[in-house]
């Protein structure tokens, strides 16, 4: 038996990601990858993913599967968490890689994998050293340069 449906199954119109972020310790919110699906419509999706770290080629386990629901551009956020990452900031980032998507009121499934986005940590800034205690004054009407 063939079952015809109306919805197409889904493909990949872009995968982005939001921006950079410093890694903050326990409180550090991963940047967010943005999945632009067709069909452009509110579809329900069940979608597994890994994190490929980049600078050390580890890919990670298997995250999911979660269930998404796509607004009505068809767009879902997988929101990794900083945990999943390992808890470790890396210029070099980590990519996701879809490997399921599954349309759940279809059953239709996408074709993985599905490359997506590095996502970015950077490291935390090195506390100053050398610093002084001291006023610096102006008279300058541009101002002065500063360091610190």
């Amino acid at each position: 038996t063939v079952t015809v449906t109306a919805t197409p199954p889904p493909t990949v119109d872009a995968f982005t990601a939001t921006a950079a972020v410093c890694d903050d310790g326990g409180g550090t919110n991963p940047p967010d990858a943005v999945l632009d699906l067709a069909p452009n419509s509110v579809q329900p999706y069940s979608v597994s993913y890994r994190l490929l770290r980049i600078s050390t080629g580890v890919t990670g386990a298997i995250i999911g599967p979660a269930t998404f629901n796509s607004d009505a551009s068809g767009v879902i956020t997988i929101a990794p968490t900083y945990a999943q990452m390992g808890n470790a900031p890396d210029t070099q980032g980590y990519q996701v890689i879809i490997t399921s998507i599954v349309n759940t009121a279809t059953g239709c499934s996408g074709s993985v994998p599905i490359d997506g986005p590095i996502l970015i940590v950077n490291p935390r800034p090195a506390v100053p050293t050398g610093a002084v205690g001291a006023i610096a004054c102006s008279s300058a009407l541009s101002g002065a340069t500063v360091s610190v």
